[in-house]
């Protein structure tokens, strides 16, 4: 009796173009040195698995137009008369159909099964050209800090050539740390110090690799090679970042009074440094002059300090910090070696606030305001005399001085208010501002810092319109005095 065969009954042929490869390269590219009289022979493998199926590699142009179908899996480059060719591979079952002439793409290359390979090879025949490489901003010595600037360098070349081109980086000791092809090196992923980038244009296998000293009096490649005219020099400096200060409650002005033996503490927090890195604190004018190149802590008093305008920054930074008193911002590094500032700055203005004297626009110190009559009665206020650098607040009180609103705009419409008198003050200020509606502005405290009324009031009398009565006025009540503009 017969017994099933437990392997395959029958066989399923199947085609896989699989991925195609130059020995001894790598990459999809290849660069060959045209008419120096060696043989440039580059040899092809497949990974592909197909079942049963045949093999054939195929010469073509960038169109893919066929140019030759090639007897093995080798092919001398040295002249051919194209400066730009491909290899395919294709995977077939069935009788071949040759594709010479045809676009390879669309060909149909046997009766039966066929699959091309999933990638090409570029064949590019160019001698090397010599050359110069330099920054992308033509700088052929760079100081480079990675987090201030950025954390790549970007490389170029003056070549136009279509040969292989390679910046090979090296350090002090002429190791090789990197082969790069597209001039972008990361510098941030690298050491601190001394690195020269030479330029390389070539043919054939590159004959070094990462990790060895690079020999310029050895062949650089299996072909053709010419070494770039001059090199680059990068130093790679400490890392830093600047990021942002921040402070208690994101606030990023402060009023304070200073001289009046009250602490104006101002809480600066600043980040985490880079590894590597320090951070500190220090103080410039308005102008970025600095006038405290070192805080050394983050609660900062400005009590002791002149009346003005001041800027706290942050700074990461490695090496030694060397700013100075006196320095502006921009005109000299603040570190022997690398520095960033913080992105912002904290404001800071020192004023002892001084309310000065308040009247209306047009200079007047008392105006009556005819009630409800249909017409805004809008008054605007200017303050003279008075400090200019610190917050106002303008009042509207009762004839007793206690506060019936508080606006922040010194501009409004009193014709709502009841028939009555009223007063309206200004006052400036430095801290927190504490005044509210019910508190005597004469006792209670309107800021917890230093604050100043003006030295005088407006007197706003409302009067009713000519076609109301007293009677129907009185019924308003004490509830209707806010005035527009206040809160």
């Amino acid at each position: 009796m017969l017994q099933p065969n437990p392997k395959r009954a029958f066989t399923l042929l199947e085609a896989d173009g699989g991925r195609i490869e130059a020995d001894g390269f790598e990459g999809d590219t290849v660069f060959v040195c045209p008419g120096d009289q060696v043989q440039d022979s580059i040899f092809f493998n497949t990974s592909s698995q197909g079942y049963g199926a045949s093999y054939r590699y195929f010469l073509t142009n960038v169109s893919n137009l066929v140019l030759s179908e090639l007897p093995g899996n080798v092919q001398n480059f040295e002249n051919l008369g194209f400066r730009e060719l491909r290899i395919w591979g294709a995977s077939f079952t069935g009788n071949f159909a040759s594709p010479r002439n045809k676009n390879l793409l669309t060909a149909t290359l046997s009766d039966a099964c066929f699959d091309l390979s999933d990638n090409f090879l570029t064949i590019i025949r160019e001698a090397p050209e010599a050359t110069s490489i330099s920054t992308i901003d033509n700088k052929q010595e760079v100081y480079f800090c990675p987090g201030k600037d950025g954390s790549t360098v970007q490389l170029k070349t003056a070549s136009k050539a279509k040969a292989g081109f390679v910046y090979i980086l090296t350090d002090a000791s002429g190791v090789v740390n990197e082969i790069n092809r597209t001039g972008s090196i990361d510098l941030k992923a690298k050491a601190v110090g001394v690195y020269t980038v030479y330029g390389l244009s070539y043919t054939g296998r590159l004959l070094f690799r990462t990790g060895d000293t690079l020999n310029l009096n050895a062949p650089l490649s299996s072909s053709c090679f010419v070494l770039a005219s001059n090199q680059v020099k990068l130093t790679r400096g400490g890392e830093v970042d600047g990021k942002s200060i921040a402070t208690l409650f994101g606030d990023s002005l402060f009023y304070t009074c200073p001289g009046d033996g009250v602490s104006d503490l101002v809480i600066v927090f600043p980040p985490q440094p880079e590894n590597g890195s320090e951070y500190r604190l220090f103080i410039t004018d308005d102008q970025n002059r600095i006038v405290f190149p070192d805080v050394q802590s983050d609660l900062i008093d400005f009590d002791a300090s002149d009346p003005g305008v001041y800027r706290v920054w942050g700074v990461s930074y490695t090496g030694q910090f060397v700013g100075q008193f006196g320095m502006r911002l921009g005109e000299g590094a603040l570190s022997s070696d690398c520095y960033d500032l913080s992105d912002n700055f904290i404001t800071v203005v020192a004023q002892m606030p001084v309310g000065g004297a308040l009247t209306t626009s047009d200079g007047q110190t008392k105006v009556n305001v005819v009630r409800a009559d249909g017409k805004p009665d809008t008054y605007g206020f200017v303050r003279t005399g008075g400090s200019s650098g610190t917050p106002v607040r303008y009042l509207l009180t009762d004839i007793d001085n206690v506060i019936l609103a508080i606006a922040t705009t010194d501009s409004f419409d009193f014709d709502q208010l009841a028939v009555g008198e009223y007063r309206v003050w200004g006052v400036t200020f430095t801290g927190i501002f504490l005044a509210a509606p019910g508190a005597d502005a004469d006792l209670s405290p309107l800021s917890d810092n230093c604050f100043s009324l003006t030295s005088n009031f407006v007197t706003i009398n409302v009067i009713a319109s000519s076609g109301l009565s007293n009677a129907w006025i009185a019924t308003l009540g004490p509830g209707k005095e806010a005035a527009q503009g206040f809160s």
